[in-house]
């Protein structure tokens, strides 16, 4: 079957017919960017657009919840990418989404609320942003890279009371990846101030910044100590 043979047989499948079948296997089509493939045959399609195809075949209806177990995997990081844009659509259409995956750091930026099962159990539930605070995960963790300076940036970090965690050279960068502390040496708090302080430090001293970003800290981190190296 092609992809519109397929679709138009589930959404009779659903009870629809007619103008309204046509309509909406049209909409699904161009919604998940398959309308040059509309003919061509399933199986010839890639792991990613089959799987795309799957996802439109359940939205077909527009139903108001879609539940997806492990939709990332055998995906490439390419139809990775495409499912996450797809799911982000869905979800702003106003269409719940829950997702059941053991990938945990494809949830991190996909999901608004997690609940973590161990043994059968619930253990953890909540907005993820709530769940890295109460953990300690939200650290306040950076990738600095600068092009030339690297032995001024070292002695900035160390007049900051800076912890170093890695130093590398990735795509010809001088990279570092430190942790800021707050004042009280506690996590969080008033990182973000510091990280300006240190940023307009650096650049006073002539390091030539390229680039800083913050390291989202993951759901494993979190899974990791709720575990306490049990295997599930």
């Amino acid at each position: 079957m092609t992809p519109a043979e397929y679709l138009r047989f589930f959404g009779q499948c659903f009870g629809m017919r007619g103008q309204p079948l046509a309509r909406a296997v049209e909409k699904t089509l161009e919604t998940f960017d398959l309308v040059g493939k509309a003919d061509t045959a399933a199986g010839a399609l890639s792991k990613g657009m089959r799987q795309r195809l799957l996802i439109a075949r359940c939205l077909l209806h527009a139903p108001s919840l879609l539940i997806l177990d492990e939709p990332a995997d055998g995906l490439d990081p390419r139809g990775r990418a495409d499912l996450r844009t797809i799911i982000q659509r869905v979800s702003d259409d106003g269409v719940t989404v829950i997702i059941s995956s053991h990938i945990l750091r494809e949830l991190d930026e996909l999901c608004d609320s997690v609940a973590i099962l161990q043994k059968g159990r619930m253990v953890v539930a909540g907005a993820i942003s709530d769940i890295m605070d109460r953990y300690d995960v939200a650290r306040f963790v950076y990738q600095v890279r600068v092009l030339g300076g690297a032995d001024a940036a070292i002695g900035v970090f160390a007049r900051h009371r800076v912890l170093v965690e890695s130093d590398a050279v990735l795509d010809g960068l001088q990279t570092f990846g430190v942790r800021i502390p707050s004042a009280d040496g506690k996590p969080g708090g008033d990182g973000e101030a510091r990280m300006a302080d240190l940023l307009a430090d650096l650049v006073a001293t002539g390091v030539r910044v390229v680039t800083v970003s913050r390291s989202k800290s993951r759901l494993e981190d979190v899974y990791d100590r709720l575990s306490d190296d049990r295997v599930n």
